[in-house]
């Protein structure tokens, strides 16, 4: 996770999911997380192990699809000048995940030590990640983009 003392990032530690409700709210959450109601998932997985999943959709698929997501947006997001994007909502499990990561990071900063670039919520525990051999926590995936577990990081 970007660490910053400035103002809150966008960017959040874990893998992630993005939901779409009715009226185009969208809510991120831990891919773990169950769906809110009546919502469809927007995020798949296209690569795995540097391979495709499956073959590339046609154009005129793709094409359609962007047509019916953009009909989909309030008429503020479509303007092409100031745009109002929609509003994003955050899973309470994620906010508490990365309040946690910042935690930890914030700690290390104070004792020293190095700082991992994200940890997996399933690592997390009260006092930390929690890890097979301690100092070596596992770093996250950021979005979900491959289905691949992440490697443990040596810390110098």
């Amino acid at each position: 996770m970007p660490y910053s003392s400035g103002p809150p990032l966008a960017v959040m530690p874990g893998a992630e999911q993005v939901y779409r409700g009715p009226g185009c709210t969208d809510t991120v959450a831990l891919r773990d997380d169950p769906a809110p109601e009546d919502t469809i998932p927007l995020l798949e997985t296209v690569m795995s192990g540097g391979e495709r999943t499956a073959a590339r959709p046609p154009l005129a698929r793709a094409r359609a699809a962007f047509e019916t997501d953009l009909a989909r947006l309030p008429a503020g997001a479509r303007r092409i000048n100031a745009p109002q994007p929609p509003a994003v909502a955050v899973s309470g499990r994620l906010r508490r995940h990365t309040g946690d990561v910042r935690r930890l990071i914030e700690n290390r900063l104070r004792a020293g030590q190095p700082v991992p670039r994200a940890v997996r919520p399933s690592r997390m525990g009260p006092d930390g990640p929690r890890t097979e051999r301690p100092g070596l926590p596992t770093v996250g995936a950021g979005p979900v983009v491959t289905d691949r577990p992440a490697d443990p990081v040596e810390e110098p």
